[in-house]
């Protein structure tokens, strides 16, 4: 056995979440409402955005929220995809999967409060870089101490987040809806699609696509604290995945039609604030749109500092990282170390430009994905075995048993199809790793190569030896 431990059990006792919270927290890890979305206007123009929209979810969140719904109801356990590529690949592969979803998830986080300042400056005109410092780190500390609270109160800070969020949208449809021209829908634009020639508009759609449409298999980070993970797991993403289609394409369908708001090129973060509402609405419309993406940023910020602190324990628990992180509160049973250490680590990248830290995090979350994938296809191999085994009336080696420790492959959910169908739906989102590496800019290659050689200089001058010592 590894070095799971007590710690990841005592998490796994408050399973407070159920599917309206679970899929709340779904809602922010992915978006949060129409907000960071507008530079896929400014770069690819209506027609490209609003097919990007319907397109991805088909090659890119439905499958990815598949795979999450069978892992999550068959391995029930905090870390989420650190504990199932440990399961599939070992130590090794976990550390590169682990560390690649670490730095992605803290650009990821780091972006939630860049776009809770972009928005607040609709109300409160722009500021310097001192004051959004500030307001960034105090609107940390308070999602921290959310966190750090409990996942209960994570999952009904997300509900009262989502209401708020989506309640004026209601508002902008009927207010927009008149404005409706189905010929602006047709505008593209010259955009140059070149995926191998680092054309930096098609990198800024692309990430900025993958980016909004990404977040479902974060949700099981926390499969150890959710109840009845088997029937909970998939309702949520299937009402989390209709909503999230739905929150980004009729606002960016209406607004692109809003008359005042047809400056394409100055559709970027904050724009719905600052342009859309403010030419649809006026300026109370602004502020209201200002102040609820703010309070969606918000929502962000606390569902992903949620799986990421969950994603870093568990790391702890494996070794991979200082063994203080493995500690929970023994109040709250939370992982506190954990969600004040990443918080920490978010702090100074809050001064960074938001499309800067998409497209690294994308990047970064795409090499994440690869090994995702292939852990799902390892471990989903690996049922497919077991059940022809028993069908076949096979007895079980201890090994075999070992493999078997915690897992519902009897009444969990399972992508239709088997192997094949398993194979099938992993095949889009891989293609659209690779296509993410292949566009981002040279910077973006410079400061991602630098990671993994970071990371593979820990490995080889500290980590390794110390984890073979300990073995041996």
């Amino acid at each position: 056995r590894d070095r799971m431990g007590s710690a990841a059990s005592v998490l796994s006792v408050r399973q407070g979440l159920g599917v309206i919270q679970l899929a709340t927290i779904i809602f922010f890890e992915v978006c949060g409402g129409p907000y960071g979305i507008e530079p896929l206007i400014s770069s690819g123009r209506p027609l490209h955005a609003i097919v990007g929209l319907i397109i991805m979810p088909i090659v890119w969140s439905i499958p990815i929220a598949l795979v999450t719904a069978e892992l999550s109801s068959q391995y029930p356990e905090t870390g989420g995809q650190v504990m199932w590529c440990h399961r599939s690949f070992g130590l090794k592969w976990t550390y590169i999967q682990g560390y690649m979803s670490f730095f992605g998830n803290l650009l990821d986080t780091a972006a939630t409060p860049v776009m809770v300042l972009d928005y607040m400056e609709v109300v409160t005109g722009e500021r310097s870089s001192l004051e959004r410092f500030a307001a960034g780190f105090t609107a940390l500390v308070f999602i921290t101490y959310l966190n750090i609270r409990g996942v209960e109160m994570v999952g009904t800070a997300s509900v009262v987040f989502a209401f708020l969020c989506i309640s004026p949208f209601i508002l902008f449809v009927a207010l927009g809806i008149k404005y409706i021209d189905t010929s602006i829908w047709a505008i593209s634009d010259e955009f140059d699609f070149k995926p191998f020639s680092f054309d930096s508009k098609f990198a800024t759609f692309l990430t900025c696509l993958v980016w909004n449409t990404s977040g479902y298999d974060m949700a099981g980070a926390c499969a150890g604290e959710v109840e009845n993970p088997k029937k909970v797991y998939p309702k949520a993403l299937l009402i989390t995945v209709t909503l999230v289609s739905l929150i980004y394409i009729a606002p960016l369908m209406i607004g692109v039609c809003v008359p005042g708001a047809m400056d394409y090129d100055l559709w970027e973060d904050g724009y719905f604030g600052t342009g859309v509402a403010l030419a649809l609405g006026g300026p109370w419309f602004a502020v209201v749109m200002g102040v609820v993406g703010a309070m969606a940023s918000l929502g962000q910020l606390n569902s992903l500092l949620l799986g990421s602190s969950r994603e870093l324990y568990c790391m702890s628990n494996l070794g991979l990282t200082p063994q203080i992180l493995d500690r929970v509160h023994p109040k709250f049973l939370t992982p506190h170390y954990s969600v004040l250490f990443f918080s920490a680590c978010v702090a100074p990248l809050i001064l960074f430009d938001f499309d800067t830290l998409v497209e690294v995090s994308t990047f970064l979350d795409s090499i994440a994905f690869v090994i995702f994938f292939a852990s799902y296809l390892k471990l989903k191999s690996e049922t497919h075995k077991t059940l022809e085994m028993r069908e076949s009336g096979a007895v079980f080696s201890a090994n075999d048993q070992e493999l078997l420790l915690g897992r519902n492959i009897d009444d969990g959910f399972q992508v239709p199809g088997g192997m094949t169908g398993g194979i099938v739906i992993c095949i889009p989102p891989m293609l659209v790793c690779v296509l993410v590496v292949l566009v981002c800019s040279v910077t973006t290659w410079i400061a991602c190569v630098s990671v993994v050689a970071l990371m593979f200089i820990v490995w080889m001058a500290w980590l390794g030896p110390r984890l073979s010592h300990k073995s041996s």
